[in-house]
């Protein structure tokens, strides 16, 4: 059962923000996760049982 086994996972991702002016901005941001099981195989799960990411956020605001 993959909840039970072991596992490492990283994530890394970069954002950029534009302020247009004092009340208005806009973002973007990028993320990739990535998880693996560790350990022997015979005590891991199977390989779709480790997900993997990319992660795109688009975010605009207004502060008033």
């Amino acid at each position: 059962d993959y909840r039970l086994s072991s596992f490492e996972a990283v994530s890394g991702g970069l954002q950029f923000v534009y302020r247009f002016n004092d009340h208005f901005s806009a973002s973007a941001a990028y993320e990739r996760y990535v998880m693996d099981g560790t350990g022997p195989s015979s005590g891991r799960s199977q390989d779709r049982a480790y997900i993997s990411a990319d992660i795109w956020t688009f975010v605009v605001s207004a502060d008033f």
